[in-house]
């Protein structure tokens, strides 16, 4: 008689498979409930049609189930961080079901996928999702710009300039979705308002006057941002500031058709600076938007104009503090 915990988890679940394999349960049921891959549960259907479910018991003596060494963690871990196509796979993506195959055809070693993430949380590795740089995008106009022109763009304040730096983004019925904890193998559902009510969010964040401490300043109104729409807000801030003031934001079409505007109507109010084209990562309040959509929105569905825009208000009033302003400095990895 087996002692009760005296099976190892893996020749549990063989013997689990094997049990549903004998009553009726196909390869894709199985591979849902035990989590394991699909060349273990074909591999192990053969041993049960062969021998039934004792062939699948774990025999006197075979001793320990092999592992990794360290050294052929290290080979899977380059192999993992060279990207899936390199190692001869369709798609560019790795997970836990297709590691484990690897793994198994490789070093001929069997793990299931919670074993897998196990291991590549031990080897400093992480679930997450690709960013996407655009192929115009220069990293060493990147950082030129950090030890360059950001330098000189900050002594703005010291020459006596109201320094802000301005982007918007886009805000919208469609919920930002993100992971949560739900009951396992139901996949929680958010109901999306039917229409496409889109908002613009217009923000820039600069150093009050006094205290000189970061600040978020924020605008959010229907529909997308055009070139009158900047006219109408950069005027509001020379009017609240009362001396000239440097914007700094991208190359946007809208953002150069203003700065052209200003330049021949009012030229004493401000002076215009741009980031280096199709460099977001520079631009802080990217991070802000960041922030607010993935911390405070994240899967929320609004019912109404009103919903949104107060959902969104709120947001930004959350972002607003000195701590949470420089992280998003520190994301963009230039000094606030």
């Amino acid at each position: 008689m087996i002692k009760q915990g005296s099976l190892s988890r893996r020749a549990t679940v063989r013997l689990r498979a094997g049990d549903l394999i004998e009553r009726g349960f196909d390869n894709e049921e199985i591979m849902e409930i035990l989590e394991v891959s699909l060349s273990s549960v074909q591999r192990w259907r053969k041993k049960v049609e062969n021998g039934g479910l004792a062939a699948l018991a774990r025999k006197h003596g075979s001793g320990q189930f092999s592992e990794l060494t360290k050294e052929q963690l290290d080979e899977l871990k380059d192999i993992i961080l060279k990207g899936a196509l390199a190692a001869d796979y369709q798609v560019d993506r790795w997970t836990s079901r297709i590691i484990a195959d690897l793994i198994r055809k490789k070093w001929n070693v069997d793990y299931c996928r919670s074993n897998v993430r196990y291991i590549l949380n031990r080897l400093g590795l992480s679930y997450q999702k690709p960013a996407v740089k655009s192929t115009k995008h220069s990293q060493e106009i990147v950082e030129h710009w950090r030890k360059h022109d950001w330098v000189r763009i900050k002594k703005a304040d010291k020459d006596g300039l109201v320094l802000t730096i301005w982007d918007a983004s886009g805000f919208s019925f469609v919920p930002n979705r993100n992971h949560t904890w739900a009951a396992i193998g139901v996949t929680p559902v958010l109901r999306e308002t039917p229409g496409r009510s889109n908002h613009t969010g217009l923000g820039f964040i600069t150093r009050t006057p006094r205290r000189h401490l970061l600040q978020f300043r924020f605008t959010i109104f229907k529909g997308a941002a055009r070139f009158e729409d900047f006219v109408f807000f950069l005027t509001d801030v020379h009017y609240y500031y009362r001396k000239k003031v440097l914007v700094l934001w991208d190359n946007l079409s809208a953002h150069h058709a203003a700065d052209s505007y200003f330049m021949e109507n009012h030229p004493h109010w401000f002076e215009f600076e741009y980031f280096p084209a199709y460099s977001p990562v520079l631009n802080p309040v990217e991070a802000c938007w960041n922030k607010m959509k993935n911390e405070y929105l994240p899967n929320f569905v609004p019912k109404t104009d009103d919903k949104l825009v107060a959902a969104v208000d709120a947001a930004a009033e959350r972002i607003n503090e000195e701590k949470k302003i420089t992280s998003c400095f520190n994301i963009a990895e230039i000094p606030p």
